[in-house]
């Protein structure tokens, strides 16, 4: 069960990174409109991964590890219906963070589709539906956790 967890929080951590990444490199579209629109979402995006604590460009490794061992050592020390509960929710919130990133990445893929350019359009709106559906598994699997912990707490 550690090792699932450890796992998991890995592989998120990653999705979260690889999602960074991704919007970092977009290509704004040729219209002006859609440019600014694309723009502000881009933005809009980066300050609700800065308000989140989740990794971000900038964000220190070893900051990412505070977090993460912070994170295993409430799993590990949780005995209470209280710290279960709380646990539930702080992966709650994640599954709607990853839920929300994944909405992005699809906003994204709508736009590289309506580019004039056949390669990027094709090419670079499948990379961001692929992150979008990984993105949504990850929720799934912080939902399923959430669950979890919540039984924990009502035995």
């Amino acid at each position: 069960m550690k090792t699932t967890k450890t796992l998991l929080t890995a592989s998120v951590t990653g999705l979260m990174l690889l999602t960074a990444a991704c919007a970092e490199k977009s290509v704004r579209p040729s219209q002006p409109m859609a440019s600014a629109q694309h723009q502000h979402r881009h933005d809009r995006a980066a300050h609700e991964m800065k308000s989140m604590g989740e990794p971000r460009q900038g964000m220190s490794m070893e900051h990412m590890e505070k977090m993460h061992q912070h994170m295993m050592k409430r799993i590990a020390q949780a005995k209470t219906p209280e710290d279960h509960l709380s646990i539930a929710a702080h992966f709650d919130k994640q599954a709607s963070k990853l839920l929300r990133m994944a909405r992005h990445h699809e906003q994204l893929a709508e736009v590289y589709a309506k580019t004039d350019n056949p390669k990027m359009a094709g090419d670079s709106a499948r990379h961001c539906r692929n992150i979008a559906q990984r993105l949504r598994e990850a929720a799934e699997e912080m939902q399923a956790l959430a669950r979890m912990h919540r039984r924990m707490a009502n035995p």
